[in-house]
């Protein structure tokens, strides 16, 4: 039998996918940024926008985040709709899909995550404590202030929630990288 070949420069799933990702990412930070700006606008505050348009942002980022004031980055006065970790999430998993935009790794879990670290000999146990690294430092964090009386600073919270987000997306596009390398590898498999 004839195999089927994959047609030359077609875009993977994957790619089409990251551009997507990406572009709600960047919507959603712009959102979340002109949000307060809009709520001062209009003579209102986060707590009760005037205007339709913000309240569906900060009735959004409710669903997300508390929300607590005093834990958010303000701008023209006004509390952003996420806290400072969550904005600093947003952000991480926004500078991660873009970055997957303009590098193309490679398809495949672990090729796609490995494509942002320095080749080693052991790729997937490297991957695997990357991931780590970026997440560790926010489940200290949140945990230290959950069962202590220690208070994390915005910076800890923003740096936490940044490498948060990187490793979260990326976990994700990478899930996506793989199984889109599964199904183009049952696709265009050679008939036998």
């Amino acid at each position: 039998m004839a195999s089927r070949q994959k047609p030359p420069g077609v875009s993977t799933a994957t790619a089409r996918f990251t551009a997507v990702f990406a572009a709600i990412l960047l919507v959603s930070c712009a959102a979340v940024i002109i949000a307060p700006f809009m709520a001062a606008a209009d003579g209102g505050s986060s707590a009760a926008p005037d205007d339709p348009a913000t309240a569906l942002i900060y009735d959004a980022g409710d669903l997300l985040c508390h929300q607590m004031p005093e834990r958010s980055f303000a701008l023209a006065g006004v509390p952003m709709p996420l806290c400072q970790r969550c904005f600093a999430i947003l952000l991480g998993m926004t500078a991660f899909a873009a970055a997957a935009l303009f590098v193309r790794p490679p398809r495949g879990f672990f090729a796609f995550a490995g494509a942002f670290l320095p080749e080693t000999r052991l790729p997937r146990l490297t991957i695997i404590a990357a991931a780590l690294l970026l997440v560790v430092p926010m489940a200290i964090d949140g945990t230290l202030q959950l069962a202590t009386a220690y208070e994390s600073t915005p910076l800890v919270r923003a740096i936490t929630g940044f490498l948060y987000g990187m490793a979260q997306a990326g976990f994700l596009l990478a899930a996506i990288a793989g199984a889109d390398a599964l199904i183009e590898r049952w696709r265009y498999r050679k008939d036998a």
